[in-house]
């Protein structure tokens, strides 16, 4: 069957005005994405618990990442749009799906299918340092190799390009633009919050980590820029205060018992 051939609407599951094999099967990658991420997700946690690495120190967490609840909160809110866009079959209607490329939709299918690889690499990379929410773990490491060598948080960057790949493979533009805005607003709560914890946790080594690589992908890339740019004000050295720079250094005296003592 061509990829152009024209189908049976009902296989484009998020909607069409003319279902073609092409544009199906971009949006059955899309359902490929979502169960991916649910499987690989809940799996690594069970896999955590079973053997014994998802105790979290509790007290750190809280003043690093804050409540776990209100982190919930607005990963729930921020899904919205895009859960809506699928769910009201958008790619019907014009304004949204303006054209339809049939071996381009493919392109961007095999596309999302690469960023769903990727993404189950940094779990197998992250290992036990992974948790599904900003945590400081009891046993917890810092990961600088393969993809943590480009980026500092691969996975929400993965995400990221993941939107040019869903516009492709739908070429529906609010499809591709309510998935960006979800995953900025995971990006924006939680990477200060993860920085955080991993500067508390590896000191001097995450600065250094921090100066070699971006955030979100290499330093030539203009958007993914070093950041965030000290989002506690703790990365920076602490400077004396102004009147402790004008104060004289102490000088001890010495007694003559001292100098007996040294003797």
């Amino acid at each position: 069957m061509a990829v152009d051939s024209g189908i049976s609407g009902e296989y484009c599951i998020f909607g069409s005005q003319e279902c073609t094999t092409g544009e199906a099967l971009g949006q059955y990658s899309l359902v490929l994405l979502f169960v991916s991420l649910f499987a690989v997700t809940t799996l690594h946690q069970v896999y955590n618990r079973c053997i014994g690495k998802a105790s979290f120190d509790e007290k750190r967490t809280t003043q690093h990442a804050g409540s776990a609840w209100l982190h919930f909160f607005i990963n729930s809110v921020a899904a919205v749009p895009f859960v809506l866009s699928l769910a009201f079959r958008t790619s019907n209607f014009k304004v949204f799906h303006p054209v339809q490329v049939p071996y381009l939709q493919l392109v961007g299918g095999i596309l999302v299918v690469f960023h769903v690889l990727l993404f189950i690499y940094v779990h197998i990379s992250m290992g036990k340092s992974w948790s599904a929410k900003p945590e400081s773990k009891d046993d917890h490491a810092l990961v600088k190799t393969g993809l943590f060598a480009l980026a500092r948080h691969p996975m929400y960057a993965n995400w990221i390009w993941t939107s040019i790949s869903i516009f492709l493979a739908t070429l529906n533009w609010l499809i591709a633009v309510t998935w960006l805005f979800f995953w900025a607003c995971v990006v924006l709560d939680r990477v200060p919050k993860e920085e955080r914890i991993l500067y508390d946790l590896f000191k001097e080594d995450y600065l250094q980590y921090r100066t070699e690589v971006g955030a979100m992908g290499p330093r030539w890339i203009c958007c993914y820029a070093q950041w965030p740019q000290d989002p506690s004000g703790q990365f920076a050295p602490k400077e004396p205060k102004e009147e402790e720079k004008n104060q004289p250094a102490e000088v001890s005296e010495v007694t003559p018992a001292d100098v007996g003592g040294i003797v």
